[in-house]
């Protein structure tokens, strides 16, 4: 794993997009390649099981899945751990459904299922087990399409 210094030469980091209670996500671009990304530090300090999403993360990045968040790179230093993940511009379901009062249709709920239940699928395929699906847990691409992510806690690699 690279240091910090690695990340902020390679990806110029701009607003905190989250927060949550390992840490902060942030937006950021690829220096080399201009493509957005988000990157999430998460303090090692905070809480014993702060390796356990990077650790799935890694597990799953060689089989990548269109609905699941996927990691593109990790670092670490003495206090925290950078992992540089897909950027989801349309944030998690509840608050898309929530801040923009919207009620989905049938048609629109049943396409997002689907894309929630290949993901399931594809994490089962690996032996990876969520623990954790609520709308919180699910983002949406810039297409509008699903990205599940993972809790820390919630983990479970069988």
């Amino acid at each position: 794993m690279m240091s910090q210094t690695s990340l902020k030469r390679d990806y110029d980091i701009s607003e905190e997009i989250g927060r949550g209670k390992l840490g902060t996500v942030f937006k950021c671009r690829s220096c080399s390649a201009a493509d957005s990304f988000a990157v999430k530090f998460i303090d090692k300090r905070s809480r014993k099981e702060w390796k356990e999403e990077a650790k799935i993360l890694h597990h799953l990045s060689p089989h990548p899945h269109p609905h699941i968040i996927h990691l593109d790179n990790l670092w670490e230093d003495e206090t925290h751990l950078h992992m540089v993940i897909d950027y989801c511009p349309n944030g998690d379901l509840f608050n898309f459904i929530v801040t923009n009062q919207i009620i989905l249709s049938e048609n629109q709920a049943r396409c997002l299922f689907n894309q929630l239940m290949q993901a399931i699928s594809h994490c089962h395929e690996y032996r990876v087990v969520h623990r954790d699906i609520n709308p919180e847990n699910v983002l949406l691409d810039s297409g509008y399409s699903v990205k599940m992510r993972f809790s820390y806690e919630k983990l479970h690699h069988i």
